[in-house]
């Protein structure tokens, strides 16, 4: 009786599937150092992949090194290329991809680079704008905290110089050796001195 043998996919449709993984990583990645992990896995146990680098800089040293000992290895057959980066449309990196005994044509083992290039560009930007926007929402925090405590110094120096008949400048010098000597910041001294008066001020009513 002969032996059934699992149908083999194709080199076009591999490609096909191939593509199709590294959209889906790429889209649903957390992080890009994951996503690039997950693709150098996938093109490892699909089609031979030995090296994925990824190079945010004009040149990198390190990737000359590993490209040359790539290249060195002895009775195996390799295709390298080097794909852009690209983030709707600009280039901002590059990968070099190698293959071993690749079971893809070179062809497109080339439209995989350049398509992976893509992929990790996109992401790669969609990264950098979340970073950016998460810089800016800590930037704007730590702006309305400051005027929240330029707002509570204001009203201490206030309450300093009506019941002890000091100045503006007085009271804020007053405020800032309490803090030296204290170790907190004039800011908290400030709010406690505003709840103490706001207490003062109720149970006298």
């Amino acid at each position: 009786m002969s032996e059934l043998l699992a149908p083999t996919r194709t080199v076009s449709n591999l490609e096909e599937s191939i593509l199709h993984e590294i959209s889906h990583i790429a889209h649903n990645a957390p992080a890009f150092t994951w996503a690039v992990e997950k693709t150098q896995s996938l093109l490892q146990r699909e089609a031979g992949l030995k090296l994925l680098l990824v190079d945010l800089e004009t040149s990198s040293p390190l990737a000359r090194q590993e490209v040359q000992q790539f290249l060195s290895a002895p009775n195996q057959a390799k295709l390298l290329y080097t794909a852009a980066l690209k983030d709707k449309g600009q280039e901002i990196g590059r990968i070099v991809v190698g293959f071993v005994d690749p079971p893809l044509s070179p062809e497109a083992a080339q439209r995989l680079a350049v398509f992976l290039g893509e992929q990790l560009g996109s992401l790669l930007g969609r990264a950098r704008l979340r970073s950016r926007r998460s810089s800016l929402r800590q930037e704007l925090e730590q702006l309305r905290a400051r005027l929240d405590d330029r707002k509570i110094l204001s009203r201490a120096e206030g309450i300093l110089s009506s019941r002890h008949g000091l100045t503006s400048a007085q009271a804020r010098d007053w405020l800032e050796s309490q803090s030296r000597s204290s170790g907190k910041p004039a800011s908290v001294l400030a709010e406690q001195l505003v709840l103490l008066h706001t207490r003062a001020v109720r149970l006298s009513a």
